[in-house]
């Protein structure tokens, strides 16, 4: 017997994988309240309800839950890179206003949460890889200790409350929507780099090795914990092979067609030297693994990104 998800509110909904899991689960046939600070809609679709929200904002909370059934939580104030740089920020934006939307969720009866949490950050340097679920959680960025302890005031309340909650650490996401101008996504930054020409930097040597996950697959993996029934609470969901930043700049000059300009830069102290996830958890529970090979992803994100280039498609969002 199939969980009954329908309708799902999804906060964070205007970012790179809300955006996308929002338009694959209205796809499904799932009914969507699709929450997010601005409110406004990027995908025209019956099954989708846009709402202007912030889990910060405790009065609008009880209206975001009201009538839904499940609950995934995509959205954050900082990033890895960024987020030493103002900790007290990070804590007070992304933990209190989780334990407050937990808050909620622990009153309201059969809702099924979903967190999305990341299988980089939450690890730091690799006492061995690929990374399984008991592997040390030592984060080096203030955006992994958040993580980290957003994870653990979920598996508080679920058990003092006897929520039902899933966590998913997701490794690298990449795909089409991705934005190429804000220094999140190595995949589309490189991509569009090299679709104009222009110079990449790289911090560090070009060793550095991490496992990325085409947006598709994201969206599989979230689906098939809405309907998760066991007791497992936490999953890797990535790829399950690494790329190196060089094979990286290698593949773009594949897909693209031209070798990319590359300027290397000091390694950063948050960044690691390895991170691949071992996902076997999540093919034995969830019945998922990752389907997209890698270099096909990058050839889908490459054609949107040079139809966008040439202004002739800026995409369903």
């Amino acid at each position: 017997m199939k969980r009954e998800i329908s309708p799902c509110l999804v906060i964070g909904a205007s970012g790179f994988v809300g955006r996308h899991l929002v338009a694959h689960l209205a796809g499904q046939g799932i009914a969507v309240r699709a929450v997010s600070r601005s409110g406004e809609p990027t995908f025209d679709h019956p099954l989708i309800e846009y709402v202007k929200g912030d889990m910060l904002d405790v009065s609008s909370l009880d209206a975001m839950l009201a009538g839904v059934k499940s609950c995934v939580q995509l959205s954050t104030t900082t990033k890895p890179g960024s987020s030493n740089a103002d900790i007290p920020f990070d804590i007070t934006s992304n933990v209190v206003g989780n334990v407050r939307l937990l808050e909620r969720l622990a009153d309201c009866d059969e809702m099924k949460l979903v967190f999305i949490s990341s299988g980089g950050a939450v690890y730091g340097d690799p006492v061995y890889w690929p990374l399984d679920e008991k592997h040390p959680t030592n984060p080096k960025s203030s955006y992994g200790i958040t993580k980290l302890a957003i994870e653990k005031y979920i598996a508080m309340f679920a058990n003092l409350n006897k929520l039902d909650a899933t966590v998913l650490r997701v490794s690298n996401p990449f795909g089409e929507h991705q934005s190429f101008s804000d220094g999140q996504g190595v995949i589309s930054n490189f991509l569009w780099r090299g679709l104009n020409g222009t110079q990449v930097e790289i911090w560090g040597d070009g060793s550095a090795v991490r496992d990325y996950l085409y947006i598709g697959d994201v969206c599989e993996a979230v689906l098939a914990a809405l309907r998760y029934r066991g007791s497992t609470p936490v999953f890797n969901i990535g790829f399950g092979k690494g790329m190196t930043v060089k094979e990286i700049v290698a593949t773009v000059a594949e897909v693209t067609g031209s070798p990319l300009q590359t300027r290397f830069l000091p390694g950063r102290p948050t960044d690691v030297s390895v991170n691949v996830l071992d996902c076997r958890l999540a093919q034995k529970e969830l019945n998922w693994k990752a389907r997209t090979p890698f270099v096909d992803g990058m050839r889908r994100t490459a054609e949107w990104m040079a139809s966008v280039k040439n202004g002739k498609n800026n995409g369903p969002f």
